[in-house]
């Protein structure tokens, strides 16, 4: 996790942000079309895009050679392992944040007692809670963002052809769960697991998500958990 402080410094990168970066106020937009043999494309109206973020970093003052390097070190390394997507969050909405990995090379300026680095990174149209919410068993869920959020269920049997429902939809799955057999279904990479093998072909109903406010929720025989992230837009 990366987070933005109140003074600029951004842990555990151990740098600044200056005030020339560049944010934008929403994430960028693209149609969304789809093709039929006969008829050609049908529009299904807009779908959020990844957007971009510029970072202006500069190192603190008063380090030594050896802790420049050291730190100027330690910031490669890091943002080498933000190849991969990582959550930004702001301490002072420390509740949520965007996912972001890094977009290009990074460009460091060597000045007399500091560096600064110029950062381009790319982020997920929408934000997320920090915090994974879960509920066992049926009752009601709730997404307290203000779009749409996808959800993971897992099934534990034993339980012969589990079915559970999500505001009105109903999962299937044909098969048998041995007590150590989890079933998981995926409403995000929108893919359904047993254990780790691909069991897409056994299910039906299709991958719901969770809309704003409450859901009711019913739950499969064995234990069926629901895990979902307040999301945002």
């Amino acid at each position: 996790m990366i987070t933005i402080k109140a003074n600029g410094t951004i842990d555990p990168w151990g740098v600044k942000m200056i005030n020339s970066s560049q944010w934008e106020l929403l994430a960028p937009t693209r149609e969304a079309t789809d093709s039929l043999d006969t008829d050609g494309e049908i529009d299904f109206g807009v779908d959020m895009s990844q957007g971009q973020i510029e970072l202006q970093c500069i190192s603190p003052g008063g380090l030594s050679r050896r802790e420049l390097l050291a730190l100027r070190q330690s910031l490669v390394t890091y943002l080498d392992q933000l190849r991969n997507q990582d959550l930004l969050i702001w301490e002072s909405d420390s509740g949520k944040g965007i996912y972001v990995r890094l977009s290009g090379a990074p460009e460091i300026s060597d000045l007399e007692n500091l560096f600064e680095v110029s950062i381009s990174l790319e982020y997920q149209p929408f934000w997320v809670g920090v915090t994974e919410k879960t509920r066992v068993g049926s009752g009601t869920v709730n997404n307290a963002g203000t779009v749409e959020t996808p959800l993971k269920i897992t099934i534990q049997g034993p339980v012969t052809n589990p079915s559970v429902t999500v505001g009105g939809t109903i999962l299937s799955y044909t098969g048998t769960l041995a007590a150590p057999d989890q079933l998981i279904i995926d409403t995000d990479t929108k893919t359904v697991k047993l254990n780790s093998s691909n069991a897409l072909k056994y299910y039906s109903g299709g991958f719901p998500q969770l809309q704003p406010g409450n859901t009711s929720v019913v739950a499969a025989a064995g234990t069926t958990t629901f895990a979902w992230k307040d999301r945002w837009i």
